[in-house]
C-alpha cells in the first residue's frame, strides 16, 4: 500500500508546485485521458495542482472545471469552479497538456459536506463551453481516509485488503463416537478476537454436515474422519481460513 504522507503547504507560492515528478495514474475506464495530481498525497490543507495528460482538443471548450466524486459524495463538488481556459496559458484546441492549482483543499471539502467519509473518490477535469461539455475529460482515483476528523488522501486506486493469518489452529474436542458432540474453538489469528466474525462448517468427504461451532455425530459418521473449517472476517480485510481434521468416529 502507497504510504500516506502528511504534508501541508501553506502560503500562495505553494500553487506554483513544479510539474516534474508527477507520476500518471491510468484513468477509469470510458474516460478521454488521465490526471496527475501534486503532491501525491497529503492532508486536509495540503495545496493541491493537477495536470492533465493532453489537451482539450475542441474548438468548442472555452473553460474547464475540477470536481471530486465518489464515496460519500451524492452531489460532485467543484474543487475548480468554471476557469475560463486563457487563465492556464491555453485554448480550446490545444492538444498539450494542461495545469491548474485547485480552489480547495480536501479539508475545504470535509468542511463543505459537513464530513467526509474515508473511501474511494474521483476527481475529474472536465473541458467545458460554459455550462456545457466542451472536449476532453481527465480523471484520477483518490484515496481518502478521515480519522477523529482528520483527513489525508493519496492518489491511486485502492490497496488490496490485508489477509487475516492463522496463528494458533483451531481445536478439536470432545470424544469421536457416534451419539457424541463434538466442538471445534475458534483458533488464534493475526485480527483481535473483538473484531473477528466466525463461520464454521463441518465436512464428511465432500458433504456438508453441520454449520455450527459444534456438530452431533451420527450413524453415517462412524468409521470417517471429519474436517471443519473455521473462517474469520474483518472489516477492511480479507477472510482467513484453517481447517483441521477429527479422529476416526468409533
Amino acid at each position: 500500500m502507497k504510504s500516506i504522507i502528511t504534508r501541508t503547504l501553506a502560503g500562495a507560492g505553494a500553487l506554483g508546485i513544479a510539474a516534474a515528478g508527477l507520476v500518471a495514474v491510468a484513468s477509469p475506464a470510458g474516460a478521454a485521458g488521465a490526471l496527475t495530481i501534486n503532491p501525491e498525497s497529503g492532508d486536509g490543507d495540503t495545496l493541491v495542482r493537477v495536470e492533465t495528460d493532453g489537451g482539450c482538443a475542441s474548438a468548442n471548450a472555452t473553460g474547464f472545471i475540477v470536481k471530486l466524486s465518489g464515496a460519500s459524495l451524492a452531489d460532485s463538488v467543484n474543487m475548480v469552479g468554471y476557469t475560463p481556459l486563457t487563465s492556464i496559458g491555453t485554448s480550446g484546441a490545444n492538444t498539450d497538456k494542461m495545469s491548474a492549482p485547485l480552489s480547495k483543499t480536501f479539508g475545504n471539502v470535509n468542511e463543505e459536506v459537513g464530513g467526509l467519509k474515508s473511501g474511494s473518490y474521483t476527481l475529474t477535469f472536465e473541458c467545458r463551453n460554459g455550462a456545457q461539455g466542451g472536449g476532453a475529460t481527465f480523471m484520477a482515483p483518490v484515496q481518502v481516509r478521515v480519522s477523529a476528523g482528520s483527513v489525508s488522501w493519496f492518489q491511486g486506486n485502492p490497496p488490496a485488503p490485508e489477509p487475516i493469518v492463522n496463528t494458533a489452529k483451531p481445536k478439536v474436542t470432545g470424544t469421536a463416537k457416534v451419539g457424541k458432540t463434538l466442538k471445534v474453538s475458534t483458533g488464534t489469528w493475526s485480527v483481535a478476537s473483538s473484531e473477528l466474525t466466525y463461520k464454521y462448517q463441518w465436512k464428511r468427504g465432500s458433504k456438508v454436515v453441520g454449520k455450527k461451532a459444534s456438530y452431533k455425530l451420527t450413524k453415517a459418521d462412524k468409521g470417517k474422519t471429519l474436517k471443519v473449517t473455521v473462517t474469520v472476517s474483518a472489516t477492511g480485510y480479507a477472510n482467513g481460513k484453517a481447517t483441521v481434521s477429527t479422529k476416526k468416529i468409533k
